[in-house]
């Protein structure tokens, strides 16, 4: 393959990352939570369950995010990833089949397994082609996609398709029928360079040294416990807050503007973020006054009203944005795990966010019965604490030479 084919394949998986990120990651996911009142309303769901449904889905991830890891270092990015995109469309259009709060629950929790699956597998592909100091921008650019499908669920899902296609059933029926589309297209055109290092391939490695290996690393797991509380309170807040807006007294239509506005100034905020951070040659200096940023963001959320709520929301909005992409990129250049190790760590850090995300959701909404702004201060807390994790991190001076 010369350079040009494969600049112009790269660029080609660049975009199908940011499609999948968009329909299967945004849009399949984020039109959930803004139905949750109309689905309250059809089936008598408390907001304690509504908040338990939309937790199942990242506790899912963590009894098979770090599978998803060995699976895609093991089998490789093209089956791994055809089969996760089909099985999520499938899995998301059957929610609309659910009658009770158990079935919908038990629905959640199987399409969770695959959604856990899909950003591990993301980022060994975006990491394979786009190796080295190109990958944290390269993943930040697909997050754009991601965050363009949250906008796109939490804008039309209650305001405009729920009233179009009749009701919220149908609604998650049609987000349903993309991911398989792209599933299928990426069987019959997705493949790896052809010119791959002896050192990337793991194809020959055994699950057992994969997950050895990894696991010894410590950084990894702080970065994972990092990637917990900050991550798990960014999935708790998305499923929260167009309850607490209309609870509030918000419009469904008022409700998912927030929700859309976080989400743009997250695809936003990640670029320059990400770009500042290659500039000044590290990580940490960066990540560290975001989360902070980030956490009192979501403090301050049910206290400000008018100018100062959404000057809250966007510039929390717009550090939150740069979080992912630059911890993902911390583990992928950490030593010891580069490329050939990437999927199996990124798994490993997947399954924290999955365990964070299962736990905050229901964590917070118990204190609902004293104060409906409690949980975003507890949330809040986790987030700071969680920025502990990265004063016991060192960054390597290669790290700081090759991002440079």
């Amino acid at each position: 393959m010369n350079w040009k084919k494969k600049f112009t394949y790269s660029l080609y998986v660049m975009i199908m990352a940011a499609l999948m990120q968009c329909f299967i990651m945004g849009a399949e996911r984020m039109c959930l939570p803004v139905l949750f009142p109309e689905i309250s309303r059809d089936m008598g769901l408390s907001s304690v369950q509504l908040g338990t449904i939309w937790a199942l889905d990242p506790f899912a991830g963590i009894f098979v995010s770090l599978f998803a890891g060995l699976i895609v270092d093991r089998f490789g990015i093209k089956l791994t990833l055809t089969i996760v995109c089909l099985m999520s469309g499938i899995l998301g259009a059957l929610r609309g089949f659910s009658s009770n709060f158990i079935t919908l629950a038990v629905i959640m929790f199987t399409f969770g397994i695959f959604i856990a699956m899909l950003p591990t597998v993301l980022q060994k592909a975006v990491a394979v082609w786009y190796p080295g100091k190109r990958f944290a921008l390269a993943f930040s650019i697909t997050n754009v996609g991601g965050s363009t499908g949250m906008m796109l669920g939490a804008m039309t899902s209650a305001t405009l398709l729920s009233p179009a296609l009749g009701s919220w059933r149908n609604v998650v029926i049609a987000f349903g029928i993309l991911p398989v589309v792209l599933g299928l297209l990426w069987m019959i055109t997705g493949r790896a360079p052809k010119k791959v290092e002896p050192t990337i391939t793991t194809q020959d490695i055994s699950f057992r040294q994969l997950a050895s290996h990894v696991l010894r690393i410590k950084e990894v797991w702080i970065i994972g416990l990092v990637a917990l509380g900050v991550m798990g309170t960014t999935t708790a807040l998305s499923g929260y807050i167009p309850i607490y807006m209309e609870g509030i007294g918000w419009s469904s239509a008022g409700s998912g503007l927030i929700v859309t506005i976080i989400s743009a100034t997250g695809a936003v905020g990640g670029i320059p973020i990400v770009l500042l951070s290659n500039r000044l040659g590290s990580r940490t200096k960066i990540v560290i006054p975001s989360v902070i940023i980030s956490a009192l963001g979501t403090v301050l959320f049910p206290y400000a009203h008018g100018p100062l709520l959404w000057a809250v929301i966007v510039i929390s909005g717009i550090a939150r944005g740069g979080i992912l992409p630059l911890i993902t990129a911390m583990v992928v250049e950490m030593d010891g795990i580069g490329v050939k190790y990437a999927g199996t760590a990124l798994g490993l850090i997947t399954t924290f966010i999955m365990i964070g995300g299962a736990l905050t959701p229901p964590l917070g909404t118990s204190l609902t019965v004293f104060n409906p702004a409690y949980p975003f201060v507890l949330w809040g807390m986790i987030c700071a604490l969680s920025a502990i994790g990265f004063f016991f991190i060192k960054e390597k001076r290669e790290t700081s030479i090759l991002i440079r």
